[in-house]
């Protein structure tokens, strides 16, 4: 006997304060909830066929327009469910969430209105999530993109959650909306709010927890790198990074428009090997300084003006002229080359993010 409940799973405000503007958290009113239970920020498969799409929910509000995330975490990656976003689907059929991450035996799976387009590896307790942004829907695990659609989304959207198996469930169910390009407000005080870096564009590298990692390629080839999801628009920040491995060959920067892994696009790049950094913009030398294994590296754009940090120490200031928008990408050439730690940080002096 299918049992109707209400539930209320709270939304979390992500700390996206340097790429996107401060999205204002919200508490989502679960509806449509079949053969399911609702507890805190969690939905589980209570009644129904094991295996069938006869149990899930929707959330009660909506986006009718603009930027946003949906974002859930898996307990266990054997029981299949999808969890995404539709448009207009009130029921718990798969085919109704259009834009979608299936979960099962250790696979997820983005799928669009039932239909598969990309799988990766899943493990319990990964984090998973949709995002909108300026049209394009994108997909990642655990903040790595594995899959980017082609497929317009459609609104208003609302998260949408399939539960198939007779024990699956979605935990820590997020929703946040967001500006996507940063613009920069007057503000009062503090520092800015560390934001994780989500990579995409990924070529020839895997991540090991917070390590962007070459794995394949030729050694010694600019033919691996990734680039941020997330873009500034204008205004300060700093990008921040720490190196593994300074023997290795590698650059990490800005790039206003980056179509290859290729260090000449990088604008402003710091480039590591054999114990040195170099600072170089679209591959032009402009300075050296020693570098060591661990040594965190910064680059700073402060009223158009960029600075180049090692270990909090000023080691360069340009002269050359920022243009927006500004994406944080890296260049790995040699085999193991990595970046750790990857995070970028707005800051109020005298100018911080709203």
């Amino acid at each position: 006997m299918n049992t109707q409940r209400t539930g209320q799973c709270t939304l979390l405000l992500a700390a996206l304060m340097i790429l996107f503007p401060a999205a204002r958290a919200a508490e989502v009113e679960w509806t449509n909830v079949v053969n399911a239970a609702a507890v805190g920020s969690s939905l589980a498969k209570t009644g129904g066929c094991n295996g069938c799409d006869d149990a899930g929910a929707q959330s009660s509000q909506q986006l009718d327009a603009g930027n946003v995330y949906m974002e859930f975490t898996v307990p266990d990656v054997s029981q299949a469910l999808v969890a995404g976003l539709g448009n207009e689907g009130e029921g718990t059929s798969v085919a109704e969430i259009d834009f979608g991450i299936r979960i099962q035996n250790g696979v997820a799976e983005a799928i669009e209105s039932g239909f598969p387009r990309m799988s990766t590896q899943a493990a319990n307790g990964d984090v998973y999530r949709i995002s909108v942004e300026n049209g394009v829907v994108s997909y990642f695990r655990n903040n790595t993109a594995f899959y980017t659609s082609d497929q317009q989304p459609q609104y208003p959207l609302r998260a949408d959650i399939t539960l198939l198996g007779l024990n699956a469930r979605v935990d820590s169910v997020m929703a946040v909306p967001f500006g996507g390009e940063v613009a920069a407000q007057q503000a009062q005080g503090g520092s800015g709010q560390t934001v994780d870096v989500v990579w995409t564009e990924m070529a020839n590298v895997t991540m090991e927890g917070t390590t962007l990692i070459k794995t394949s390629g030729c050694d010694g080839c600019e033919d691996a790198g990734a680039r941020s999801a997330q873009a500034l628009s204008q205004g300060n920040v700093y990008v921040e990074f720490t190196i593994p491995d300074a023997s290795k060959l590698l650059w990490v920067g800005l790039t206003n428009d980056r179509p290859t892994p290729d260090d000449a696009n990088l604008d402003f790049a710091i480039r590591i090997q054999e114990g040195m950094a170099e600072v170089r913009e679209n591959g032009e030398y402009q300075v050296t300084v020693d570098a060591a294994n661990g040594d965190t590296f910064r680059i700073s754009v402060e009223n158009g003006t960029v600075s180049y940090y090692r270990n909090g120490q000023s080691i360069h200031t340009s002269s050359k002229a920022v243009e927006y928008p500004l994406y944080m990408a890296t260049t790995l050439a040699s085999q193991g080359a990595a970046v750790s730690d990857a995070r970028a940080v707005p800051f109020s002096a005298p100018v911080a993010l709203q």
